[in-house]
């Protein structure tokens, strides 16, 4: 029996439809939250040099991950509890190393209904300019689902280590 190419159609927009509907729903809360903390790594990293607008853009989108107000404590930045606050303490931190890396690790996730928590390891290494070398930091982050998408409500770092 051949198929006719009518017939061919259907059954390939069937197998996209399916494979689209188990990666969307079958994902789940913890894959869609584990790949929030990807994208906060993507932008937390540099390499090489980056201009201001770059910066200012980048921090941006690391507010986008967010909830319009919140409240963040992390070493250095001090109390930080809305997009625009947010921009000042990224950007000043991005200028005092050459390339930063960002790696999360131990990623425990518990999710309650439309909020969860997150607890992990961020190591950050540094290199080049004022701020050179590894640091450890326990961070826990609470994350609350609005219009369907995870945002950070609150997090904390706590330095467990190191010189950045």
């Amino acid at each position: 029996m051949r198929l006719r190419a009518t017939q061919a159609v259907w059954i390939a927009l069937a197998l996209g439809l399916a494979v689209w509907w188990f990666a969307r729903v079958g994902a789940g809360p913890e894959a869609e939250l584990r790949g929030r903390l990807d994208r906060i790594e993507e932008l937390l990293e540099k390499r090489g040099d980056e201009g201001a607008l770059e910066s200012a853009e980048r921090a941006r989108r690391l507010g986008d991950v967010f909830l319009p107000s919140f409240a963040l404590d992390l070493p250095q930045a001090g109390g930080v509890s809305d997009r625009e606050s947010l921009v000042r303490p990224f950007v000043g931190l991005r200028r005092q190393a050459e390339t930063i890396a960002v790696d999360f690790s131990e990623v425990d996730v518990l999710i309650e209904g439309a909020r969860a928590r997150t607890e992990m390891t961020a190591t950050v290494r540094g290199v080049g300019g004022e701020r050179t070398g590894d640091s450890r930091y326990r961070v826990t982050i609470g994350w609350q689902l609005d219009d369907g998408i995870w945002r950070i409500a609150e997090a904390q770092a706590v330095e467990a280590d190191g010189l950045f």
